[in-house]
């Protein structure tokens, strides 16, 4: 063998550098190439791989497989077009700027048709780069030899081979990217090289093209070698004469490599990246139609793949029966899956060669030989794959079934393409096709001739199988011959088929759908359960969307063609129909004669007979292949369909036949009879049924399954108004030769059999057992009934014997015409003693046993069947209307006529009774209509008196808290009765359902804490204001005047700011929050630690439990039991332990001398900070003592509020902090601060003049139905619930005795600027008041240990040992009873005494600092504090006046002792409101450059600044204080605030104006100017502005540019592009999802992004368009469909309202679709199936 010329990769750079340059004629290749290109070329040369993302445009392709790329389609005008964008399986070429391929008004604007030639080579260097191409070819040779050399040995090749041949072909790949190359290259690779006697080496090589060369061994290359070979053939696939011969050249190697493969296994691996490399070049080769023809003709292209075809099936058969062993390597595909069943090759390239027009109709008008060849394949899968009723088959471990119908169902796909297509080109071709599909049903019925013998065989044998494609076949060729218009003979198209069948040729032809049917019914009827309990998987597929189309309806088909192909034919097949369902007696005499016992109805015999029934009239019924056209068969389906249930456009295509359904047709048919309804937010769009399309509503649509059969019926009655569903109309028409089928129904078999059914169900229905099954046969029998006097009514029969003579007949083997079915519901059965034969006699018969009539009447009287009973009176009705226009008997007619009238008296007594009812309901509506009219008008009375009453009673409202509020709401606006208000107040325990109000048990709200930084983003969004003009414009876009509707689009703030725009510090929005939110229910705490304990129990005994998978038991995570929504804490409700009557009467002796009385500004700005203390020592103590009394006798209390503070805690430290000693927590400080969050999180949440509810409804928000929904703040209902039971709370822990209270807040008022004489005489008596204090904690604390080792402790700590065994005693009201559960508690600390000490050890050494947000109430040492607002050390570093007011508000009503009254609160209130409107002013100044702190100066535009800035801090406040405190003040909803209008807040609140404050500023506390401190103050207050609505980042409305922005875009962590790209909504990042390259500790990227930056909650949108919905308003995963997807609006404002609101992982539909795995919770989709974390 020859050497290559260069060995190693760098030698051969060397020496292609070389060629390039020659080629080139010594410039750089890249600029000679990019010389090319800049010219222009005519035909896009584009070429993708597999996953490449490319473009479909029906209206632009030229066949079904052409594509364009992305950049052509960019550049073309597709945009309003009927295009799809997909995925590539397996890649392709673009075809744009081909003509053969692509419209030429298709093209984009680079390809379009130009008047000039494409450049060439010059001719002096065409020679040059033809010998240079050569060597490269002869290179690439010599390496493919190399590499089989290496493979023939059973080694595998070196890699350096594979390196070198790979590097040859990228070089290829890049000339031939130059359309003047690419002919060169073309050219050489064609023909036999000029030195051919330079390369035969031993008789090795042959003076053979190189194309020769490459394509022998194409099929054994390595993988990659190959794909990158392909893609080389691809491109030179460009060239129309390189096409061509490529084309003959593969087909003349096409069998030597697939036929290989069918034969050796080993071969199958290699065979796997030869299947996808087929994929990507025989759709480019046989996608032109003129092209494809050409080659059948003259290379016999259909010949040979068929031919490969057959080889590899035959080599696939079954020695004992010859069918297809479906468990043959060459059909499973091994391990490879698909592109490892090797009949999958070449089955697809049959499918693109007569998937064209002309194909199809050239094969079966023009080569029957060629379509005989396709059906002799077929014959290799008649009656394969059987079972035995004596074998038992395992349907899990056995696969073989599924198979089977994979392999029919795609070889059928040829057959019915070639008859589809063919009747495709009917227009302008009538003749032709006539001609075409005659040739074909003769061919078919020739092969069936030749398969009778077999036939004959296996009627013998007792094995059954689900294929007959042979049968099939021609089922689909009648399907299209009946459509066509045919002479006016009365038989179709049979008067051209010739030769006729026999009736002995159509009895074998039916034997086999025959036996499949009955099988069906047999499985059915539950015979094969001894074989396998799975067969009914078998039923379910063969009348299921996916088959039946193919399968089932194909099968009634052909026993409707042999029902009709011969005249007379129906009583034959109704007795053959019979003999196979075991049923032959119920034709042939009646059951009286076989003297059968009626016990002998088994089950299985009853459901035999029904599906016997079932398939008769299926048989006369069935109109949709036997002449209607494919829409109205397709209309039919649909409403079918829809009568079921509502469904989706995906859910009509799947059961309509997927890929099978005209979608275009489909879209007419929905605007015809269905109507669409928009997408929700949880739900799809969906279509329903028109309510005047119901009365096409079928009971016997043959595709129902059981449920589906049952849904449809009961929503005929509720949706339909049918109430008389079951009865049957006359068959409509059908074409000729099928309008026979009617006279089924007028055979002697028939009659027989109607008789016999009637006759048992008589004896049957008094047998409650069988009652409902014989109904069932009942209905059925009187429905062939109706349809066969329906036909007599319509001129169908003649009747043949008037009332008047006698009637009397023979039941024999003959098959003569039957008489008219009117009269024979006189007769009677008759055995004639002499003859022993059946005579049927009239009614004046002596015989005993009753006629139709009669057994009719007999069954009347069975009304609890009503169906039936409904039936026999149709039926009645039916054969007397017919009756009495026929002449007989006077007698006969009266009867008759009788019968009639009781009917139609009975219809009018039931319209009367409807009427009276109606009338009743009338009267009734219009009565309560007026009731609650009156009842309307009372309570807006009481509600304008109620309101009256409180504007006079407003200096006398009551202190503080609500009483009752406990639902979380603002105050509604009409004020309920205490009774009412009680009767609101009652809580059933979630976990025991014993009311929570019914003893004295600790409850709480069930509750979950979580962290998150809503606030910290919205304000990391803002800009600082750099000049005067920012700020006026931002104001002035608040007047209604400026055009912008009082709609402002930012809100200013005030922050320390250094000289580079950096932020020192900042306001509480900066920090995450530990966000709680509430569902509404409550629990006893006792009963939530059994509920806890009884979770670790069941999760280490590995037995399922609520929330498995979804919750982390170390977090303390939990499912409300109720509605299953995540929570993690029970926060402690305190409305029955607080003392209210005692705080009420408080307030009342300090007379309510509350600062909302003043009138002036000047009085409401003259207060003190003396009112910040209380009045004594001795009101001090006695304060203290009260509430260390409170506090020993609500222990349990004092416990709950622990376990919440500490579970805030371990969410504030993102759990990586060992449990805290509840001991030491600093409850009053951290229930504060939960609190000030929270209330910052509402605040921003409804910055925007709407309620959140009203950007998306959830249909999941339990908290809904509460009085938060009526709140003024028009915030999320869950949240408002825990905000206010969190100011209950906290208020309620200021009354927590503890000796560093009264220390923190003597620091505090030092810095406010309070005289030390003031404080020291208020404290005169510190000493002895701190003693008692220390006292109470002590014994606080010591009581409180024992409470806090029962459950406050971590999870994780829990989970060291087993649990106790206590948890799953039943929590009853005696197992709450104090004694109880001190016994319970006491058991649970003596187990875990260790654990807890262990856990206090190892939270020693804690930063305890870490507690809070800030340092400022953990130390003792003032100059640790921050406030360094004081007139006696001075401030060294304006950490006073960079403080955030809102906070400095908080750290005063965390460091109060006891319960402040309404004016101390006030005073707290002033003293931050006064810090936040001079911090505002002296920015102000800053900014308009005014530094003069001696004058005041405030015109409109500072006072709109002002009022602007202070605008964020007022709200909180207001939040605030109308939680805490909102009987102390106006009622909101009388003063109607506006809670975004400063001014309203600041007199709402009593609070100075701003001048006022500003001048409070300047005169300072006790003589401290705050301006002063505040100019002087580095780093420098500056005005910040941060924006109103909280938006997510945008998207664009199309979700295939949204693809395509950032289909390119790397991920910002591992530099690559992402395969599974994650966008980020809240910051429009990409990231790698569900991606190991960036994980870091088992953590991924989305989970690490989600916790840095949104400290808990994001939201990704993931590439599987969740946001994104298509026309019919459904997803489209994987854009498996391609249609252009537009934005949800509502969808992306649900995902805005959970971002908002933090309500991702709290509401259940998005909690349930998620997982936890490995401690890390990973990504879940909601609804629509976005991304969440």
């Amino acid at each position: 063998m020859e050497k290559p010329r260069w060995q190693t990769l760098e030698a051969a750079r060397w020496g292609l550098d070389e060629i390039e340059r020659s080629m080139s004629g010594g410039e750089l290749f890249a600029s000679y190439l990019d010389n090319f290109r800049a010219s222009g070329q005519a035909q896009c040369t584009t070429v993708w791989t597999r996953t490449a993302m490319a473009y479909r445009c029906r209206t632009c392709q030229v066949n079904d497989s052409s594509a364009i790329c992305v950049s052509c389609f960019q550049a073309g005008d597709h945009r309003h077009h009927d295009y799809v964008m997909y995925n590539s399986d397996s890649g392709g070429c673009c075809d744009c700027g081909d003509p053969a391929a692509w419209k030429e008004e298709g093209f984009c604007s680079a390809h379009r048709r130009r008047l000039r030639e494409e450049s060439t080579v010059p001719a002096h260097r065409h020679e040059i780069s033809r010998m240079g191409v050569e060597v490269v070819l002869k290179e690439l040779c010599i390496w493919r030899e190399m590499i089989m050399d290496a493979k023939s040995l059973d080694r595998p090749p070196p890699s350096h081979y594979i390196t070198m041949a790979a590097f040859y072909v990228k070089w290829m790949q890049k000339v031939c990217a130059v359309g003047a190359l690419r002919g060169i290259v073309c050219e050489v690779i064609t023909v036999v090289p000029l030195a051919a006697d330079v390369m035969v080496q031993a008789g090795r090589t042959s003076s053979r093209p190189f194309l020769d060369k490459i394509l022998t061994t194409y099929g054994r290359m390595p993988e990659k070698l190959t794909e990158a070979e392909t893609t080389w053939f691809l491109q030179m696939l460009y060239d129309q004469q390189f096409k061509d011969t490529f084309s003959r050249a593969l087909m003349r190697h096409y069998a030597s490599w697939i036929v290989p493969a069918a034969i050796n296994p080993e071969l199958i691996s290699d065979f796997k990246s030869l299947d996808q490399s087929l994929d990507r070049v025989t759709v480019q080769l046989f996608n032109v139609p003129e092209i494809t023809l050409n080659l059948i003709q003259t290379d016999r292209l259909l010949e040979s793949v068929i031919s490969v075809l057959d080889s590899v099936l035959r080599h696939c058969a079954n020695r004992r029966d010859g069918t297809v062993d479906v468990d043959h390597q060459a059909i499973t595909g091994q391990v490879y899956g698909p592109h490892g069943q090797v009949y999958r090759r070449p089955l697809g390239d049959l499918k693109l060669i007569v998937a064209h027009e002309p194909v199809a109709l050239h094969v079966l008008k023009d080569r029957p030989d060629v379509f005989r060849q396709i059906l002799s394949i077929l014959s290799l899968l008649q009656w394969m794959n059987s079972y035995s009723m004596s074998e038992t088959v395992n349907f899990e471990e056995q696969l073989s079934w599924t198979r089977a119908i994979m392999l029919e169902m795609a070889t059928m796909g040829i057959p019915f393409t070639l008859i589809g297509r063919c009747f495709s080109a009917l227009p302008g071709n009538e003749e032709a096709v006539k001609t075409a599909l005659l040739s074909a049903a003769r061919v078919a019925i020739n092969a069936l001739r030749e398969d009778f013998t077999e036939v004959e065989r296996s009627q013998s044998s007792e094995r059954v199988s689900l294929h007959i494609p042979l049968h099939r076949v021609l089922s689909a060729v009648v399907s299209k011959l009946v459509m066509l218009p045919w002479s006016e003979t009365g038989l179709g198209f049979l008067a051209e088929l010739q030769p006729t069948l026999t009736e002995a040729e159509l009895m074998k032809l039916m034997e086999h759908p025959l036996r499949v049917t009955a099988w069906m019914a047999e499985i059915h009827a539950n015979m094969w359960q001894r074989s396998s309990e799975d067969f009914s998987r078998l039923e379910l597929i063969y009348r299921g969307s996916i088959w039946y189309e193919r399968s089932m309806d194909m099968d009634i088909l052909m026993l409707q063609f042999c029902s009709v192909a011969r005249e007379n034919m129906g009583q034959a097949v109704i007795s053959v129909m019979a003999r196979k369902f075991g049923l032959f007696d119920m034709v042939a005499k009646p059951l009286w004669v076989t003297e059968g016992d009626y016990t002998e109805w088994t089950p299985a015999k009853v459901s035999m007979l029904q599906d016997l029934l079932r398939l008769l009239l299926l048989i006369i019924r069935e109109r949709r292949n036997t002449g209607i056209s494919e829409k109205e068969s397709l209309r039919y389906d649909v409403i079918q369909w829809l009568c079921v249930k509502d469904h989706t456009y995906s859910q009509l295509i799947y059961n309509l036949g997927g890929e099978l359904v005209d979608q275009p047709k489909l879209s007419s048919v929905l605007q015809e009879v269905a109507i669409y309804n928009n997408p929700r937010v949880q739900e799809r769009g969906f279509y329903q049924l028109k309510q005047e399309c119901w009365k096409e509503f079928d009971p016997l649509f043959a595709h129902f399954y059981a449920n589906d059969l049952e849904e449809a019926l009961e929503r005929a009655i509720s949706v339909g108004k049918l109430p008389h569903y079951w009865r049957l109309e006359r068959p409509r028409e059908a074409t000729p030769p099928f309008n026979r089928l009617v006279k089924i129904l007028h055979t002697q078999a028939c009659h027989q059999l109607i008789w016999n059914v009637l006759y048992s169900v008589t004896e049957l229905i008094q047998h409650e057992a069988v009652a409902t099954s014989a109904e069932v046969l009942g209905v059925m029998a009187l429905q062939l009934l109706e349809m066969a006097l329906a036909d007599i009514r319509a001129g169908g029969l003649k009747p043949q014997n008037s009332p008047g003579i006698s009637y009397s007949r023979q039941l024999d083997s003959s098959l003569t015409p039957s008489n008219d079915i009117s009269d024979f519901v006189y007769a009677k059965p008759h055995l004639n003693s002499a003859s022993g034969a059946v005579v049927w006699e009239r009614r004046e018969s002596t015989s005993t046993y009753p006629s139709i009539y009669e057994m009719l009447f007999n069954l009347q009287k069975y009304r609890s069947s009503v169906r039936l009973v409904d039936s026999v009176n149709y039926v009645i009705q039916l054969q007397c209307s017919y009756s009495i226009t026929k002449s007989g008997s006077e007698s006969n007619r009266s009867q008759i006529s009788d019968v009639y009238v009781d009917d139609e008296r009975r219809k009018l007594k039931k319209k009367r009774q409807e009427a009276i009812l109606a009338d009743f309901k009338a009267r009734q509506k219009v009565f309560l209509d007026q009731v609650h009219h009156e009842v309307e008008q009372d309570e807006a009375k009481a509600r304008r008196d109620a309101g009256s009453l409180a504007v006079e009673d407003t200096q006398k409202q009551s202190i503080c808290t609500a009483e009752g509020n406990s639902s979380g709401a603002v105050p509604e606006e009409n004020c309920q009765s205490k009774d009412a208000y009680e009767e609101n107040e009652r809580h059933k325990c979630a976990f025991c359902r014993s009311e929570c109000d019914g003893d004295e048990s600790p409850t709480g709200w069930i509750a979950l804490v979580q962290r998150y930084n809503l606030p910290s983003l919205i304000h990391n969004r803002g800009q600082v204001v750099h000049n005067i003009n920012e700020v006026t414009s931002l104001v002035s876009g608040a007047h209604p005047s400026e055009g912008s509707g009082g709609c402002l689009s930012g809100l200013l703030t005030v922050v320390p700011v250094s000289a580079h725009d950096m932020l020192v510090s900042g306001p509480l929005d900066l920090h995450p929050t530990e966000h709680v939110r509430c569902c509404g229910h409550q629990m006893h705490q006792i009963c939530f630690q059994r509920y806890a304990d009884s979770l670790i129990k069941r999760h280490y005994s590995r037995s399922p439990y609520e929330g498995k998978d979804i919750i982390e038991l170390g977090k303390m995570d939990f499912l409300c039991p109720v509605c299953r929504r995540l929570a993690n804490v029970l926060l402690p409700d305190v409305n029955k332990v607080v003392p209210w009557k005692r705080l009420e009467s408080r307030e009342e002796q300090h007379g309510k001398e509350s600062l909302q009385h003043k009138q002036t500004n000047e009085e409401l700005a003259g207060f003190r900070l003396e009112s910040l203390i209380p009045q004594s020592s001795f009101e001090l103590s006695a304060g203290l003592e009260y509430w260390r009394k409170y506090w020993l006798t609500h222990q349990d209390l004092a416990e709950c509020i622990r376990t919440f503070a500490a579970q805030c805690l371990r969410v504030r430290k993102k759990f990586l902090r060992e449990p805290p000693d509840l001991d030491g927590l600093p409850l009053c400080q951290l229930l504060w601060e939960t609190l000030a969050e929270n209330i910052i999180h509402c605040e921003v949440e409804t910055r925007e003049g709407f309620t959140v509810r009203d950007i998306a409804t959830s249909s999941s928000s339990t908290a809904s139905a509460m009085p938060a929904d009526t709140s003024l703040w028009r915030g999320d209902a869950a949240h408002w619930l825990g905000l206010t039971e969190l100011g209950k709370l906290a208020m309620l822990t200021t009354t927590v005795p503890c000796e560093e209270k009264q220390q923190k807040r003597v620091f505090l008022l030092q810095y406010l600027g309070l005289d030390e004489k003031i404080i020291k005489e208020r404290f005169e008596d510190a000493t002895k008041t701190q003693a008692k204090s220390a006292h109470v904690d002590t014994s606080f604390g010591n009581e409180e240990t024992k409470q806090h080792n029962q459950g406050g402790g971590e999870f994780h700590e829990k989970t060291e040992s087993m649990v106790f065994e206590t948890a799953d005693e039943k929590s009853t009201p005696e197992a709450r009873s104090p004694q109880t559960r001190r016994n319970y508690l006491e058991r649970r600390t003596d187990d875990n005494r260790s654990r807890w000490d262990r856990a206090r050890r190892k939270l020693a050494a804690a930063d305890h600092n870490e507690v809070g947000w800030r340092q400022v109430v953990e130390t003792s040492d003032p100059a640790d504090v921050g406030w360094l607002w004081s007139n006696q050390g001075g401030s060294k570093n304006g950490a006073l006046a960079t403080g955030d007011p809102f906070e400095l508000l908080i750290m005063l009503l965390a460091t109060f002792e006891g319960w402040p009254t309404f004016q101390e609160l006030m005073a707290m209130l002033r003293v931050s409101y006064v810090l936040a409107v001079t911090q505002a002013s002296v920015a102000y100044n800053k900014l308009r450059g005014d530094d003069d702190s001696r004058t005041v100066v405030m015109d409109k535009t500072k006072t709109e600044v002002l009022q602007l800035a202070c605008l964020p801090f007022l709200r909180r406040v207001a939040l605030l204080f109308q939680i805490i405190a909102h009987n102390g003040i106006q009622d909101p909803s009388n003063e109607h605030v506006d809670w975004m209008d400063s001014e309203c807040l600041q007199r709402w609140l009593c609070l100075p104006k701003f001048e006022e404050a500003v001048r409070l500023g300047m005169r300072g506390i006790h003589d401290v100017n705050l301006h002063q401190i505040l100019q002087k103050n580095q780093p420098a207050l500056s005005l910040y502005k941060v924006p109103r609505r909280v938006l997510l980042t945008a998207l664009p409305e199309i979700f295939q540019e949204l693809v395509l922005q950032n289909l390119k875009v790397a991920c910002s962590n591992c530099q690559q592009v992402p395969l599974d790209p994650a966008v980020c909504l809240v910051c429009g990042n990409v990231f790698c999802h569900a991606s190991k390259c960036c994980y870091v500790n088992g953590m991924g990227e989305c989970y690490i992004h989600a916790d840095k930056v949104a400290s808990s909650t994001w939201q990704a949108l993931v590439f599987c368009s969740p946001l994104y919905l298509d026309l019919h308003g459904e997803e489209d995963p994987g854009l498996q469909r391609g249609h252009p997807l537009h934005l949800c609006h509502l969808r992306l404002n649900e995902v805005r309202r959970l971002w908002v609101t933090a309500a991702f992982d709290h509401e259940t539909h998005i909690l349930h679709a998620s997982r936890f795995s490995q401690g890390v919770l990973n990504d879940f989709c909601i609804p629509g199936g976005y991304r969440v974390k």
